[in-house]
């Protein structure tokens, strides 16, 4: 198990939505873990699935009408349910009422499709909270300078200055150490503006 990875459970319907939250989960050095479908031949999908979800720290289900039909959703959720001693669930719900069964009081981040980029936030701070509770592992941002084109790393802001940008609807500007150029990061996803 590796502290800093995240299994995200889904319908196919959602593809678009987890790999935006992917996107901005690798960007702070969180390994999201995406369940690829399909299979080569003679492996076994469902094998594939409990070893990612048990090499995880975290459980991510995208809970939405789509994911209340994914045979494959409800099945991830009850085997990561059997490993709840150390891995940690942070459902994202569409609506409040899809937490039932083995979700039925836990707390869930709300699942805002006309704001993802509030959802993506609300996680990364679970996550992150979480996640460092136990080892100080969150401690750098990756950006791709938008001039050169080269990846960076730099130091991952505290949660406070976070807070503090959200609140005055500023950006993080982060100068690219190759060509000295100025990217500027939205707070809550750290993607580029």
């Amino acid at each position: 198990m590796r502290w800093e990875k995240v299994f995200l459970s889904y319908a196919t319907q959602d593809l678009d939505i987890v790999n935006t939250i992917a996107q901005s989960l690798k960007r702070i050095g969180i390994e999201p873990y995406i369940a690829d479908r399909q299979v080569g031949a003679g492996l076994r999908l469902a094998d594939k699935i409990v070893a990612n979800i048990a090499d995880s720290n975290c459980f991510v289900p995208v809970l939405t009408h789509n994911s209340e039909r994914s045979h494959w959703v409800n099945q991830e959720i009850g085997y990561a349910q059997a490993l709840r001693d150390y891995l940690f669930t942070v459902p994202l719900a569409e609506d409040h009422s899809m937490m039932r069964g083995f979700l039925e009081g836990v707390e869930c981040v709300s699942l805002l499709r006309y704001d993802l980029d509030d959802t993506i936030y609300r996680l990364m701070l679970r996550l992150r909270d979480h996640i460092n509770r136990h080892f100080s592992v969150l401690r750098y941002l990756t950006t791709n300078c938008s001039s050169c084109k080269i990846d960076y790393v730099s130091t991952l802001p505290t949660q406070e200055d976070i807070n503090q940008a959200i609140e005055r609807a500023a950006v993080f500007p982060i100068s690219c150490p190759k060509c000295k150029s100025t990217n500027k990061l939205e707070p809550r996803t750290f993607r580029q503006v």
